[in-house]
């Protein structure tokens, strides 16, 4: 049986629980980066539309003083 860093034997029903959550959080956030890919475009935009009106306040800001 090949041994882990751990120390803990593959065999073991709790390593092969605990392999099976594993697979399935990697999944998981799998499926979430393949969402995010998408959104990220969203947030692209968004930000570009914050940082633009964030600086015509500061600009309006200069320009009132």
């Amino acid at each position: 049986m090949q041994t882990i860093r751990q120390g803990r034997k593959v065999g073991t029903p709790s390593f092969q629980k605990k392999l099976k959550t594993d697979l399935k959080s990697v999944s998981v956030t799998i499926r979430e980066n393949k969402s995010l890919k998408k959104n990220q475009k969203m947030v692209r935009v968004l930000r570009a539309i914050f940082v633009f009106s964030f600086k015509t306040r500061m600009i309006e800001r200069i320009l009132q003083k």
